[in-house]
């Protein structure tokens, strides 16, 4: 009896935590970078790219992350200025799901999200800016 309840505990200790384990949501903030407080939820289908608007701010450092719960491994980024100037596209970087940016003024972007090889989502793709100030070490 003393085995089956012990037995019982550890499957009820066990079972909900690998399940919520798979279900956790993107981690948005790393260390030293600090959410933007927004939560970005984008429909991204097949032949229908996504997009959103973002003001990035000079001398701040950012962190944009792209990630799915569907498990999606390949979704295209590209980041462009208000004059559709190219500011960053991961597709020659192996399709990575963040990178970090930093400029000298003000910046008016367009985040467009877009699925690779006919993928399809069920959920929506998640967008996270995240943000490190830099601060001035010599005094």
């Amino acid at each position: 009896m003393n085995l089956l309840f012990k037995l019982l505990f550890f499957v009820l200790l066990v079972i909900p935590l690998g399940s919520y384990a798979q279900k956790q949501p993107c981690a948005c903030a790393g260390k030293d970078f600090v959410t933007d407080g927004q939560v970005y939820l984008l429909a991204v289908g097949n032949s229908k790219p996504a997009s959103l608007n973002a003001i990035f701010y000079p001398t701040v450092e950012y962190k944009v992350q792209v990630c799915s719960e569907d498990k999606i491994s390949i979704i295209g980024v590209t980041i462009t200025d208000e004059h559709n100037n190219l500011i960053y596209c991961n597709t020659n970087k192996n399709y990575a799901a963040e990178c970090q940016l930093k400029f000298q003024s003000l910046c008016n972007a367009k985040i467009e999200l877009k699925l690779i090889n006919k993928q399809t989502a069920e959920e929506p793709v998640r967008v996270c800016i995240s943000y490190r100030t830099s601060v001035d070490k010599t005094n």
